[in-house]
């Protein structure tokens, strides 16, 4: 099967302190100073695909993306963001960012479709 977009969504804001390229395809939100940071574990993100010194950092909003695996997962798992913001499974009150498209091993990078929601408290 062959994903194919029309349009990427992109987004750029200043990136945090210490935020760097060595967090590029994990998962980043915004903070109140509206700069994207690491995600914290469970919570709402988006994968990152650059990081320009304090000029910028740029998320991927929609589409199949990559995204560095926290553990060893198969394709089809819903992910959330660990607490260094690799993918990781979604459990129950999680925020949902994608599903795995492809699966692998942890420290692994791999695509997945970005998507958002609550998993399942019951």
């Amino acid at each position: 099967m062959s994903l194919t977009s029309r349009q990427d969504i992109r987004h750029s804001l200043p990136p945090a302190t210490g935020l760097t390229e060595d967090d590029l395809n994990r998962f980043v939100t915004i903070n109140t100073d509206g700069e994207f940071v690491r995600a914290e574990a469970g919570e709402y993100g988006f994968p990152l695909l650059a990081v320009e010194g304090r000029q910028g950092a740029t998320a991927a909003l929609n589409n199949k993306q990559k995204i560095v695996l926290g553990a060893t997962l198969d394709p089809g798992v819903a992910v959330t963001s660990s607490a260094n913001g690799r993918a990781v499974a979604a459990t129950a009150g999680d925020y949902v960012n994608g599903i795995l498209l492809e699966g692998g091993a942890e420290d692994e990078v791999v695509s997945f479709l970005v998507v958002h929601f609550q998993a399942d408290t019951a």
